[in-house]
Formats: C-alpha cells, sequence, structure tokens
C-alpha cells in the first residue's frame, strides 16, 4: 500500500493515549502511594510502619508492572535501607520484564511475553515465593506487589489439580467470553495461593500488599486472583458457572473440597492497597488533550462489552462531537472482549478499532486511538490501533475489506497492510484499556 500523510488528528489521538500510559505508569504512582519519611513507611492514607521496629523486609509478588513497582521500591528505600533491613524476595513477571538486575529483589521471569498461561516455570517462581513469606517472623515486614497479569504467573495448583487442569480451565472459559471476575471465581478455588492463599502462609508480623489494578467494574480482589485478601467469598453462581463452561469432574472435586475446608485466618496484619487504576490514565489523556487545546471530557461509558458493539457506540459518539463543531476529545477507560476465530490475528483494542472505522464511514474530522496501556493487545506485536476516515478510505482503495476483517475477527492483518498500528513494546504498566476519540471541524 502507498505511503500515506497521518492527519494531525491521528497524530495528536497517538500522542494523547501515550500521555494516559505513562501517567499510569508505576514511576509515577508508586512515589504518590510510598514515602519514606525518616524512620517511617508510609503506605496511602492510613498504615504507616516504624522500621526501627522491623528486622527484615520480604519483597514478593507477580504481574506484568510488578516489575516496575519493584524497581520503584528499591528506588523509595534506597541503597542505606535495602542493605540495613536485608530487603529480598522474589517477583514473577514475564520474561521481557526482567532486564537488569535489581539490588536486593530477584525479578524471576516465568513465562514468554504473549502468553497468559501458567507454565512450570511460574509454579518454580512461586514455590520460592512461599518459602520466602514462611521464612519471615513477628519482626518482618512483608510487602507484596501485585498487577494484572499476575494470576497465570503466581500459581500453586491445589492438592489433586494439575498445571495442566488449570490451564485447560483458563482457555475454557476464555475462549467461550468468560470475563475475567468469572474465570477466577473457579481459578481462585483450585490454587493454594490465590484468594487469600498468600497471606495466610505468610509469617511475617505486617504484609502490606500494593496493587496496580487492571480490572474495569470489578472488586479490587479479582487483580491476580487475590492472594492477599483473606476475605474472598466463594461465588454463589460457581455451580452454574462450572456446568456452563463444562468443567472437569476432577476441577469440580478440587472447587468442592476447597469450599468445604476450614480456611485459616492470617496471622500477620493485612493491608490491601491500590495504587492506581484506568482512571490514572483517563486523568492524564485529559491533561494531555486539554494541552493541546481540545475542549475535552471523560466519560463512563463503553466500559466493558462486545469490541463490535463498542467500536460501533464510540464511531457514534465520534460522529455526534463532530457535528458540535471545534476540537473535541472524548476520553473513555474499559476492557472489551473478542473471540478470535481459529487461523485468524487480532485482539479486542484492534477490532473496536476496525469497528469504529467501518462506522464512522467517511465522515472526515475524526481520529479514534484503542490501546492497551500494556503494550499488548492479544497475541499480537500491537498495542491497538489508530483509524480515521482517510485511513479507511485508503484501504478501500487498496482493495482491502473492512467488513470482511472485522467478519473474520482478523483486525491484525488490516492494520499490517492499512497502517495505523500502535506498537509500543512493553510499557512498564498495565491498567486496561485506553480510548481516545478526537474531533475537528476544521
Amino acid at each position: 500500500m502507498p505511503e500515506r500523510n497521518v492527519s494531525r488528528l491521528e497524530e495528536d489521538a497517538r500522542s494523547i493515549w501515550r500521555a494516559g500510559v505513562d501517567a499510569a505508569h508505576p514511576k509515577v504512582l508508586m512515589p504518590q502511594t510510598m514515602q519514606l519519611e525518616g524512620t517511617d513507611l508510609r503506605f496511602g492514607d492510613g498504615v504507616t510502619v516504624d522500621l526501627t521496629a522491623i528486622r527484615r523486609i520480604a519483597v514478593v509478588g507477580a504481574g506484568k508492572a510488578s516489575a516496575e513497582m519493584a524497581r520503584q521500591l528499591e528506588e523509595i528505600l534506597g541503597a542505606k535501607l535495602l542493605r540495613e533491613k536485608n530487603v529480598h524476595g522474589f517477583v514473577n513477571v514475564p520474561d521481557d520484564q526482567v532486564g537488569s538486575p535489581l539490588q536486593s529483589i530477584r525479578l524471576v521471569g516465568v513465562r514468554e511475553a504473549g502468553n497468559n498461561l501458567p507454565t512450570p516455570r511460574a509454579l518454580a517462581g512461586t514455590q520460592k515465593i512461599i518459602r520466602t513469606v514462611e521464612e519471615l517472623n513477628e519482626a518482618d515486614l512483608c510487602i507484596c506487589l501485585l498487577s494484572g497479569g499476575g494470576g497465570p504467573i503466581l500459581e500453586l495448583p491445589a492438592d489433586g489439580v494439575t498445571l495442566e487442569d488449570i490451564v485447560e480451565v483458563t482457555q475454557r472459559m476464555s475462549s467461550r467470553g468468560a470475563d475475567i471476575a468469572t474465570m477466577n471465581a473457579v481459578r481462585s478455588r483450585i490454587s493454594k495461593v490465590k484468594a487469600g492463599g498468600l497471606a495466610r502462609r505468610c509469617r511475617a508480623g505486617r504484609l502490606v500488599s500494593l496493587i496496580l489494578s487492571d480490572v474495569i467494574d470489578f472488586p479490587l480482589h479479582v487483580v491476580a486472583c487475590g492472594p492477599t485478601f483473606t476475605d474472598i467469598a466463594p461465588d454463589e453462581r460457581l455451580d452454574v458457572i462450572m456446568a456452563q463452561y463444562n468443567l472437569s469432574q476432577g476441577v469440580r472435586a478440587a472447587v468442592a473440597r476447597s469450599l468445604n475446608a476450614d480456611q485459616k485466618p492470617a496471622t500477620c496484619v493485612v493491608t490491601n492497597q491500590q495504587i492506581g487504576g484506568i482512571d490514572a490514565a483517563v486523568q492524564g489523556a485529559l491533561r494531555s488533550a486539554i494541552f493541546l487545546e481540545y475542549e475535552a471530557e471523560a466519560t463512563h461509558e463503553f466500559r466493558s462489552g462486545d469490541a463490535t458493539d463498542i467500536g460501533r457506540l464510540i464511531a457514534e459518539r465520534a460522529k455526534e462531537l463532530r457535528r458540535r463543531g471545534r476540537k473535541r476529545c472524548l476520553i473513555s477507560g474499559g476492557e472489551s472482549t473478542v473471540h478470535v476465530q481459529p487461523n485468524s490475528k487480532g485482539g479486542r483494542n484492534q477490532h473496536l478499532a476496525l469497528a469504529a472505522g467501518i462506522g464512522i464511514g467517511d465522515t472526515h474530522g475524526i481520529a479514534i486511538a484503542s490501546g492497551g496501556t500494556d503494550g499488548e493487545d492479544g497475541p499480537t506485536d500491537a498495542a491497538g490501533a489508530v483509524i480515521s476516515p482517510e485511513l479507511m478510505a485508503q484501504a478501500r482503495s487498496a482493495g482491502l475489506e473492512p467488513e470482511r476483517y472485522l467478519q473474520e475477527t482478523n483486525s491484525h492483518p488490516f492494520f499490517q497492510a492499512a497502517g495505523g498500528h500502535i506498537r509500543t513494546g512493553f510499557t512498564g504498566t498495565n491498567v486496561g484499556d485506553l480510548r481516545v476519540v478526537l474531533t475537528d471541524a476544521n
């Protein structure tokens, strides 16, 4: 396809989207939540730990953004405290997040990029984490760093359950459109570490869990299946869920054993503290849009649902904004779903952008960006895509049929040919998806 002149609106949409991602990075959010004041370590507004009474600090965790959270934690504590308090521990992360070694915390690569399933390496890394927290005592502080993507890489199967069972549950439920809360209702009951399992094994005097949330419209304990939440009630729909997704008898038996077991309370004092979520990205994008002189607003519409439907709704809102004139911007955060067909390639953001591109038709003066704040969109090399009427028109003139690509859930090859991909590599954060709509009457 010939080179295309990218419009100012498209460039601005990319810039505003990236500003939103940067605003939700741990290097911004961690110092806002965790501060060292003399010998006091403060977490949020409610927890202060007197470090003179602490013998050791263990740091554990898992997730796509937990590597950057660990880097920031070491920066906040500083080299002197890292030595004096024998800061140590393990954090399970995707392979591409290991990077250069930290001073005291070991980042353990446990899966390849793009693989959101538990692996034998994840189990081995989790066993190291469990041993670390079990070796602590009441004079110690444990800090747990959790972020989205932590569920598959912080895993220890329950008795009678295999790694293959957990993989099968995840694949079966995901392929049939289960949302994260529904999947976690089952996965948390077939694991020794989820649903408070990590906290129950911790022998420190205090456990503080810092959580960067990627879940939309769900409780905080959904992140990584709540390993530090000891009061997660079983989902009342469990029997229905297991029947609906035709889960194996072995998995059903393990769930029943979990429900009948007497769960001991945690011996340590547990605090779960959110450090940020999609709102941080939305606010960062808003600030950037205002700086670029757009009349900007945020909306809680489009937060979840089918990617095709959300793309069409966003297109309608874009045309409405265009009719109102002047430079306008609409920001939203959320997480849609798409069921990519076999032999097709795509992700929810690329699919949403393609549906929106079809929806805006030839209404000029519009650009729409949609991308995962972690830099990933399904098993592809893109975070998402930016569309405009100009991009869609050139794609059609080159013989591409957007409707066919949408029907086949084959959005990645469409943008590969037409242009428009957002490619960042992993961003260091993970708070869900961010969408930017721009219009201009000029």
